[in-house]
Protein backbone atom coordinates (compact mmCIF):
# COMPACT_ATOMS: atom_id res chain seq x y z
CA UNK A 1 0.00 0.00 0.00
CA UNK A 2 1.48 3.57 -0.95
CA UNK A 3 2.17 6.59 1.48
CA UNK A 4 -0.07 9.13 1.61
CA UNK A 5 1.26 12.20 2.48
CA UNK A 6 -0.23 15.01 5.14
CA UNK A 7 -0.91 17.35 2.47
CA UNK A 8 -2.98 14.58 -0.10
CA UNK A 9 -4.81 13.56 3.43
CA UNK A 10 -5.72 17.43 3.88
CA UNK A 11 -6.99 17.75 0.31
CA UNK A 12 -9.28 14.70 1.03
CA UNK A 13 -10.37 15.88 4.32
CA UNK A 14 -11.57 19.51 2.66
CA UNK A 15 -13.24 17.33 -0.20
CA UNK A 16 -15.12 15.59 2.38
CA UNK A 17 -16.37 18.30 4.13
CA UNK A 18 -17.63 19.96 1.12
CA UNK A 19 -19.28 17.10 0.03
CA UNK A 20 -21.55 17.02 3.06
CA UNK A 21 -22.50 13.81 5.47
CA UNK A 22 -20.54 10.92 4.32
CA UNK A 23 -22.63 8.28 6.43
CA UNK A 24 -24.69 5.70 4.23
CA UNK A 25 -28.46 6.30 5.87
CA UNK A 26 -29.87 3.18 7.65
CA UNK A 27 -33.37 4.31 6.91
CA UNK A 28 -34.38 4.23 10.20
CA UNK A 29 -34.53 8.03 11.81
CA UNK A 30 -33.66 7.25 15.52
CA UNK A 31 -30.62 5.33 14.24
CA UNK A 32 -29.51 7.52 11.51
CA UNK A 33 -30.43 10.83 13.79
CA UNK A 34 -27.99 8.84 16.82
CA UNK A 35 -25.39 7.28 14.54
CA UNK A 36 -25.14 9.77 11.16
CA UNK A 37 -25.31 6.42 9.17
CA UNK A 38 -22.83 3.80 8.26
CA UNK A 39 -19.28 4.95 7.11
CA UNK A 40 -17.59 3.31 3.66
CA UNK A 41 -14.91 1.12 5.37
CA UNK A 42 -16.44 1.13 9.03
CA UNK A 43 -16.45 -2.28 10.76
CA UNK A 44 -20.59 -2.38 12.32
CA UNK A 45 -21.84 -5.33 14.49
CA UNK A 46 -25.27 -5.81 15.00
CA UNK A 47 -25.23 -8.62 18.52
CA UNK A 48 -27.88 -9.95 20.20
CA UNK A 49 -29.14 -12.92 22.12
CA UNK A 50 -30.91 -15.34 19.34
CA UNK A 51 -34.36 -14.28 18.91
CA UNK A 52 -33.71 -10.70 19.42
CA UNK A 53 -34.32 -10.11 15.66
CA UNK A 54 -31.01 -9.41 14.34
CA UNK A 55 -31.54 -10.97 11.16
CA UNK A 56 -35.11 -8.87 10.65
CA UNK A 57 -33.00 -5.42 11.45
CA UNK A 58 -30.38 -6.45 9.03
CA UNK A 59 -33.17 -6.93 6.20
CA UNK A 60 -35.08 -3.79 7.03
CA UNK A 61 -31.55 -2.09 6.77
CA UNK A 62 -30.82 -3.54 3.26
CA UNK A 63 -33.84 -2.59 2.11
CA UNK A 64 -34.22 0.89 2.88
CA UNK A 65 -30.74 1.15 1.68
CA UNK A 66 -31.13 -0.75 -1.29
CA UNK A 67 -34.46 1.15 -2.24
CA UNK A 68 -32.44 3.92 -3.03
CA UNK A 69 -29.76 3.09 -5.33
CA UNK A 70 -27.12 1.90 -2.71
CA UNK A 71 -25.30 -1.55 -3.92
CA UNK A 72 -25.44 -4.34 -1.56
CA UNK A 73 -24.49 -7.82 -1.09
CA UNK A 74 -26.38 -9.81 1.66
CA UNK A 75 -24.80 -12.88 2.05
CA UNK A 76 -26.95 -15.64 4.26
CA UNK A 77 -24.72 -18.03 6.20
CA UNK A 78 -27.63 -19.32 8.16
CA UNK A 79 -30.69 -18.91 6.53
CA UNK A 80 -31.94 -20.39 3.69
CA UNK A 81 -33.30 -18.26 0.14
CA UNK A 82 -36.63 -19.81 1.19
CA UNK A 83 -37.03 -18.56 4.57
CA UNK A 84 -35.00 -15.08 3.84
CA UNK A 85 -37.46 -14.87 1.11
CA UNK A 86 -40.67 -15.12 2.58
CA UNK A 87 -39.27 -12.91 5.70
CA UNK A 88 -38.53 -10.29 3.03
CA UNK A 89 -42.45 -10.59 1.44
CA UNK A 90 -43.90 -9.99 5.34
CA UNK A 91 -41.46 -7.19 5.94
CA UNK A 92 -42.44 -5.38 2.13
CA UNK A 93 -45.69 -6.46 2.15
CA UNK A 94 -46.85 -5.96 5.74
CA UNK A 95 -48.55 -9.25 5.53
CA UNK A 96 -47.98 -12.07 8.22
CA UNK A 97 -45.83 -15.43 7.51
CA UNK A 98 -49.97 -17.61 8.29
CA UNK A 99 -51.39 -15.23 5.55
CA UNK A 100 -48.37 -15.59 3.09
CA UNK A 101 -48.27 -19.19 3.03
CA UNK A 102 -52.34 -19.33 3.49
CA UNK A 103 -52.48 -17.68 -0.03
CA UNK A 104 -56.18 -16.98 -1.08
CA UNK A 105 -55.59 -13.58 -0.46
CA UNK A 106 -58.14 -10.76 0.28
CA UNK A 107 -58.20 -8.02 -2.15
CA UNK A 108 -56.73 -5.34 0.51
CA UNK A 109 -53.20 -8.14 0.97
CA UNK A 110 -53.33 -8.53 -2.71
CA UNK A 111 -52.77 -4.63 -2.91
CA UNK A 112 -50.27 -5.00 -0.02
CA UNK A 113 -48.27 -7.34 -1.98
CA UNK A 114 -48.24 -6.14 -5.48
CA UNK A 115 -47.31 -2.86 -3.72
CA UNK A 116 -44.42 -4.83 -1.96
CA UNK A 117 -43.35 -6.65 -4.77
CA UNK A 118 -42.76 -3.48 -6.68
CA UNK A 119 -40.14 -2.37 -3.98
CA UNK A 120 -38.78 -5.90 -4.08
CA UNK A 121 -37.93 -5.69 -7.72
CA UNK A 122 -36.31 -2.34 -7.39
CA UNK A 123 -34.16 -3.19 -4.84
CA UNK A 124 -30.41 -3.25 -5.85
CA UNK A 125 -28.35 -6.16 -4.02
CA UNK A 126 -27.09 -9.35 -5.01
CA UNK A 127 -27.81 -12.23 -2.55
CA UNK A 128 -25.73 -15.30 -1.74
CA UNK A 129 -26.82 -18.48 0.35
CA UNK A 130 -23.39 -20.43 0.68
CA UNK A 131 -22.99 -21.99 3.90
CA UNK A 132 -19.34 -22.87 3.45
CA UNK A 133 -17.95 -19.75 2.29
CA UNK A 134 -14.82 -18.08 3.67
CA UNK A 135 -13.54 -14.62 3.87
CA UNK A 136 -11.27 -15.18 0.60
CA UNK A 137 -14.13 -16.39 -1.20
CA UNK A 138 -16.35 -13.65 -0.19
CA UNK A 139 -14.01 -11.56 -0.94
CA UNK A 140 -13.58 -12.89 -4.71
CA UNK A 141 -17.38 -12.60 -5.01
CA UNK A 142 -17.36 -8.82 -3.39
CA UNK A 143 -14.81 -7.96 -6.04
CA UNK A 144 -16.95 -9.73 -8.95
CA UNK A 145 -20.01 -7.84 -7.72
CA UNK A 146 -18.59 -4.42 -7.24
CA UNK A 147 -16.55 -4.66 -11.19
CA UNK A 148 -20.13 -6.05 -13.03
CA UNK A 149 -22.08 -2.94 -11.55
CA UNK A 150 -19.35 -0.47 -11.03
CA UNK A 151 -19.96 -0.16 -7.37
CA UNK A 152 -20.41 -1.47 -3.99
CA UNK A 153 -21.16 0.18 -1.04
CA UNK A 154 -22.26 -2.01 1.58
CA UNK A 155 -21.67 -5.70 2.74
CA UNK A 156 -24.40 -7.67 4.87
CA UNK A 157 -22.96 -10.88 6.61
CA UNK A 158 -25.34 -13.38 8.52
CA UNK A 159 -23.69 -14.38 10.81
CA UNK A 160 -20.27 -14.48 12.23
CA UNK A 161 -19.65 -17.39 14.32
CA UNK A 162 -21.05 -19.67 12.15
CA UNK A 163 -18.81 -18.53 9.21
CA UNK A 164 -15.81 -21.03 7.87
CA UNK A 165 -11.87 -19.57 8.24
CA UNK A 166 -9.61 -19.91 5.52
CA UNK A 167 -7.72 -21.54 8.14
CA UNK A 168 -9.55 -24.93 8.96
CA UNK A 169 -7.22 -25.10 11.73
CA UNK A 170 -8.77 -22.81 14.25
CA UNK A 171 -10.98 -23.55 16.34
CA UNK A 172 -13.01 -20.91 18.86
CA UNK A 173 -12.25 -17.52 20.12
CA UNK A 174 -8.73 -18.01 17.55
CA UNK A 175 -11.34 -18.86 14.63
CA UNK A 176 -13.70 -16.15 15.42
CA UNK A 177 -10.82 -13.78 15.92
CA UNK A 178 -9.42 -14.60 12.58
CA UNK A 179 -12.97 -14.02 10.73
CA UNK A 180 -13.55 -10.49 12.05
CA UNK A 181 -10.13 -9.42 11.74
CA UNK A 182 -10.30 -10.65 7.67
CA UNK A 183 -14.15 -8.90 7.46
CA UNK A 184 -12.84 -5.58 8.72
CA UNK A 185 -9.81 -5.56 6.21
CA UNK A 186 -12.22 -6.67 3.76
CA UNK A 187 -14.37 -3.53 4.13
CA UNK A 188 -10.98 -1.09 4.44
CA UNK A 189 -9.99 -2.85 0.55
CA UNK A 190 -12.72 -2.53 -0.98
CA UNK A 191 -13.87 0.26 0.63
CA UNK A 192 -17.57 -0.43 1.89
CA UNK A 193 -19.59 -0.55 4.94
CA UNK A 194 -19.68 -3.75 6.52
CA UNK A 195 -22.72 -4.69 8.86
CA UNK A 196 -21.81 -8.03 10.75
CA UNK A 197 -24.40 -10.46 13.05
CA UNK A 198 -22.70 -11.92 16.09
CA UNK A 199 -24.48 -13.38 18.83
CA UNK A 200 -23.68 -12.94 22.74
CA UNK A 201 -22.84 -15.07 25.06
CA UNK A 202 -25.49 -15.84 28.43
CA UNK A 203 -23.71 -13.31 30.05
CA UNK A 204 -26.40 -10.91 30.82
CA UNK A 205 -29.55 -13.75 31.49
CA UNK A 206 -27.97 -14.33 35.26
CA UNK A 207 -28.25 -10.83 35.61
CA UNK A 208 -30.99 -8.85 37.06
CA UNK A 209 -30.67 -5.88 34.54
CA UNK A 210 -30.59 -8.27 31.60
CA UNK A 211 -29.77 -5.52 28.75
CA UNK A 212 -26.70 -7.07 26.87
CA UNK A 213 -23.10 -5.19 27.63
CA UNK A 214 -20.12 -5.22 25.42
CA UNK A 215 -18.67 -7.26 28.01
CA UNK A 216 -21.23 -10.42 26.74
CA UNK A 217 -18.94 -10.18 23.83
CA UNK A 218 -16.00 -11.60 25.44
CA UNK A 219 -16.42 -14.88 24.16
CA UNK A 220 -16.06 -13.62 20.53
CA UNK A 221 -12.64 -13.06 19.95
CA UNK A 222 -11.85 -9.81 18.92
CA UNK A 223 -15.04 -8.44 17.80
CA UNK A 224 -14.95 -5.90 20.41
CA UNK A 225 -11.62 -4.35 19.91
CA UNK A 226 -12.52 -4.84 15.93
CA UNK A 227 -15.53 -2.81 14.99
CA UNK A 228 -15.96 0.85 14.74
CA UNK A 229 -19.75 0.53 15.99
CA UNK A 230 -21.49 -2.07 18.12
CA UNK A 231 -25.44 -1.85 18.06
CA UNK A 232 -26.81 -4.58 21.09
CA UNK A 233 -30.41 -5.51 20.57
CA UNK A 234 -32.66 -5.98 24.10
CA UNK A 235 -36.12 -6.97 24.35
CA UNK A 236 -37.30 -7.27 27.70
CA UNK A 237 -40.80 -8.91 26.14
CA UNK A 238 -38.70 -12.21 25.19
CA UNK A 239 -37.83 -12.83 28.67
CA UNK A 240 -41.41 -11.93 30.48
CA UNK A 241 -43.95 -14.09 30.61
CA UNK A 242 -46.86 -11.94 28.67
CA UNK A 243 -48.88 -11.77 31.96
CA UNK A 244 -46.04 -10.01 33.47
CA UNK A 245 -44.78 -7.94 30.75
CA UNK A 246 -45.51 -4.10 31.32
CA UNK A 247 -47.85 -2.52 28.73
CA UNK A 248 -45.13 -0.09 27.96
CA UNK A 249 -42.38 -2.61 27.03
CA UNK A 250 -44.79 -4.60 24.96
CA UNK A 251 -43.23 -4.61 21.09
CA UNK A 252 -40.34 -2.69 22.20
CA UNK A 253 -36.89 -2.88 21.21
CA UNK A 254 -33.51 -1.75 23.00
CA UNK A 255 -30.94 -0.63 20.48
CA UNK A 256 -28.32 -0.06 22.61
CA UNK A 257 -25.66 1.74 20.68
CA UNK A 258 -22.64 0.22 23.05
CA UNK A 259 -19.53 1.26 21.05
CA UNK A 260 -19.24 4.27 18.12
CA UNK A 261 -16.00 5.91 17.07
CA UNK A 262 -17.43 8.10 15.46
CA UNK A 263 -19.95 9.89 17.87
CA UNK A 264 -22.13 9.31 20.56
CA UNK A 265 -23.42 5.82 22.29
CA UNK A 266 -26.93 5.42 24.17
CA UNK A 267 -29.82 3.89 23.33
CA UNK A 268 -32.37 4.12 20.68
CA UNK A 269 -35.85 3.22 21.05
CA UNK A 270 -37.65 1.10 18.10
CA UNK A 271 -41.01 -1.18 18.10
CA UNK A 272 -41.39 -4.17 16.63
CA UNK A 273 -43.93 -6.27 14.73
CA UNK A 274 -42.42 -9.90 15.29
CA UNK A 275 -45.20 -10.97 12.27
CA UNK A 276 -44.44 -8.58 10.01
CA UNK A 277 -40.04 -8.95 10.57
CA UNK A 278 -40.89 -5.05 11.37
CA UNK A 279 -39.07 -2.31 13.18
CA UNK A 280 -40.01 1.31 12.98
CA UNK A 281 -39.17 4.26 15.32
CA UNK A 282 -41.22 4.96 18.33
Amino acid sequence: MALISMQTMAKNAMSMIQSGPTGIKTGIKGLDDYTGGLVRGGYNVIAARPSMGKTALMMQILVQMTNVGQRGIFYSIETGEKLLNARLMCNLCRVSLDELYAGGYSSENKAKISLGLKTYYGLTCDNEFDSYITPSGLYKSALKCKEEHGRLDIIFIDYLQIMRPDETSLHGQLKVAHLSQELKAIGKELDVAMVILSQLNRGNEGREDRRPRLSDMRDSGTIEQDADMVWLLHREDYYREREETHPNLDGLCEVIVAKNKQGQCGTINLNWQPEYFFFFDC
